[in-house]
């Protein structure tokens, strides 16, 4: 067992204790209100933009590009969680708070895995791999190996889920090759 073993351990630990005491509803919500957040807030900010620079003339664009986003992510986020609270309050009264609580250590256990999955492949990625699998002991770890195959799994099983999204997949593709070039030209010259 190597130190990053250790600090998988951990961070596996503490996302599902974490999940345990939130509950299964709450992480949900937490996971939902991010996510739709972000898509509402990017989706819709250019027209609040044009809200509040009629309504504030003063304000510099990129201000009210700002605030548009954080404003719209903000109320999504108050929004889902308002409704996220009155549900754990209906699964508490309905005596399903323990089935939500284990539920929610379970989940907060595969997110914490797929996290460091997803750390994984941003490291097998990077020119760099050869030093930092070196760094932390990948070929030692034995977490480095169980959770490396995770986050493409996950990927894989959603793209069955989602029959002929295979863009999605081109597009990541693309972008991590995109990164992967840039990278190399930023460290070619040293």
């Amino acid at each position: 067992m190597t130190q990053f073993d250790i600090i998988i351990i951990i961070i596996l630990a503490f996302f599902a204790v974490r999940g345990i005491f939130r509950g299964l509803v709450t992480e949900l919500i937490v996971l939902v209100s991010l996510v739709l957040g972000f898509v509402i807030a990017f989706t819709y900010f250019p027209q609040l933009k044009i809200i509040l620079t009629k309504v504030f003339p003063v304000l510099p664009q990129f201000a009210a590009q700002i605030i548009s986003f954080v404003l719209l992510f903000l109320a999504v986020n108050i929004v889902l969680r308002i409704i996220g609270k009155a549900l754990n309050k209906l699964v508490h009264f309905t005596f399903l708070n323990s089935i939500n609580r284990l539920a929610g250590g379970l989940f907060g256990f595969f997110k914490a895995a797929l996290l460091i999955s997803l750390f994984i492949l941003v490291i097998e990625q990077t020119p760099f791999t050869p030093q930092i699998k070196s760094m932390i002991g990948a070929d030692k770890s034995e977490g480095y190996t169980a959770l490396k195959n995770i986050a493409p799994g996950f990927y894989d099983m959603i793209l069955k889920v989602i029959p002929g999204e295979t863009r999605i997949q081109q597009d990541i593709i693309d972008s991590i090759q995109k990164v992967d070039s840039t990278t190399k030209k930023l460290v070619n010259p040293f």
